[in-house]
């Protein structure tokens, strides 16, 4: 549901900025199905979409509240598009913290920057000192028009500051160290839980999260470049988050993905944007029809990808080789083994991909994407997450026919073996007398532990194995 409130929010977004800004008015209805076609077959809007965090909730929240910050700077008497912000905002600090606060502030002012400058400076006009003073008069006046309005500083603190409060007395300052400091200014200054990388994560990132449609974020670049359209002021909000959002987590000491979506919305709208435009004077050039483009070089990248896809059941086993841990390599080897055994599904990519060659309707191109990512995570990505928890609930099974207080795992981060075992299992200290959960590549670490921690040869007797998941009894 929070996935669906977030393509929601972007197609709202793309059309409410055609619209009021008379920018593809005449094609609204085109706008708003690239939009949520883009945002919803995006491989990484999909795929947070469906896991089991926050992290949609939020997206969706932000997208929401940089909506009605945009309304605020450049909708005629929207002065009620600041407070409904505010509800976002102070729903995004109770989802997730203080980012939800940070990327609409940091939005609001390159729209108050896109609006002193849509006041001030006329098109063909030379910008001088003189015009850069006005805009930026401009500029703060509106912007403080937003901040110094109360009822929403009211509608933010009824929202949230009641939560904050309550985990303060519970917990006191551990509650600001661990949460402000730890999860939040710790994460930027420091590497957390070995998240870091260099400064072409992220960049690297956008590539995979918009597939299947990166000649369409090609296309956006080249454009940005040739038509002015694409600088217009009142656009700088949604370039201004998606580069300030590039930037501030490349230098970030902990670089997690989800990061990266922050400023995922505003580049998908102008991905929308510029499918909208594409391609239509190329079309026009060759005798067709300017309004059917045909997204040549999109259909032929979509059929590379499909049948890449089709051809997993080949070509998954050649990568088992180069997975060095030998868990994860025996994760990869029970998802080979489904591939091969359920072959037959690996025929419809490869039928779509044939069938991109004789298609020509965008309609039907926005459909193939949309049933790319449907193939993606209904089959591909669902027999990867079988493989991985399949053998989790068969331990638990397994588990509840021993007794609670001996089994303990070690080594092992799975919470839904409690979940699933209906019991509260613990990771623990091995000894004598527990029964314990563990990955099957750390049975030699464990008899090594053992015999350093009981100064003799420990009796180790498997239970039971299956997946790189081996339960054990200490004997």
């Amino acid at each position: 549901l929070a996935g669906i409130a977030w393509v929601a929010a972007i197609g709202f977004f793309a059309i409410q900025i055609a619209r009021q800004s008379n920018f593809l008015s005449d094609k609204i209805r085109v706008v708003y199905f690239w939009a949520i076609s883009l945002a919803a077959a995006s491989l990484g809007l999909s795929a947070i979409g469906r896991a089991a965090t926050a992290d949609a909730t939020l997206n969706a929240l932000l997208t929401f509240s940089l909506l009605f910050i945009w309304r605020f700077f450049f909708v005629p008497n929207s002065r009620g598009s600041g407070r409904w912000a505010s509800v976002c905002i102070g729903l995004g600090v109770l989802t997730k913290g203080p980012i939800a606060i940070l990327i609409p502030f940091v939005g609001s002012l390159f729209a108050a920057a896109g609006f002193g400058a849509m006041k001030v400076q006329k098109p063909g006009q030379e910008l001088s000192i003189e015009h850069l003073r006005q805009i930026l008069g401009a500029a703060i006046g509106r912007w403080l028009e937003l901040i110094k309005d109360y009822l929403s500083w009211c509608i933010f603190i009824m929202i949230c500051i009641p939560w904050y409060l309550l985990q303060f007395q519970a917990q006191g300052d551990a509650f600001l160290e661990g949460f402000f400091g730890t999860h939040n200014v710790g994460r930027f200054v420091a590497p957390m839980h070995g998240f870091s990388s260099g400064p072409w994560y992220y960049p690297l990132w956008i590539i995979v999260a918009t597939l299947p449609w990166l000649p369409m974020l090609a296309r956006l670049v080249f454009f940005v470049f040739k038509d002015p359209i694409f600088r217009r002021p009142d656009l700088w909000m949604l370039w201004g988050v998606f580069f300030f959002v590039l930037v501030f987590f490349s230098i970030s000491a902990t670089k997690l993905p989800h990061y990266g979506f922050y400023g995922l919305s505003g580049l998908i709208v102008l991905m929308a944007f510029t499918a909208t435009l594409t391609s239509s004077a190329a079309v026009s050039k060759a005798g067709g029809d300017p309004n059917r483009p045909t997204f040549l070089v999109d259909r032929l990248f979509l059929a590379g990808l499909f049948f890449i896809v089709s051809a997993i059941p080949f070509w998954w086993g050649l990568i088992s080789e180069q997975i060095a841990d030998p868990y994860y390599r025996q994760v990869w080897d029970l998802t080979e083994i489904e591939f091969k055994a359920n072959w037959a599904w690996f025929l419809f990519p490869l039928a779509l991909g044939w069938g991109l060659f004789f298609l020509r309707s965008r309609f039907g191109l926005m459909l193939a994407g949309l049933l790319f990512t449907v193939f993606l995570h209904g089959v591909v990505i669902v027999s990867i997450v079988e493989a991985l928890r399949g053998p989790i609930y068969l331990a638990a099974q397994e588990i509840r026919k021993l007794p609670t207080e001996v089994v303990i795992t070690w080594r092992l981060a799975a919470p839904s073996l409690s979940f699933y075992s209906q019991r509260v299992i613990r990771p623990g200290v091995p000894a004598q007398g527990n029964i314990v959960v563990i990955h099957s590549k750390d049975l030699s670490s464990l008899k090594s532990f053992l015999r350093q921690s009981l100064n003799s040869e420990p009796s180790v007797i498997s239970v039971w194995e299956h997946g790189g998941i081996q339960i054990v009894n200490i004997k």
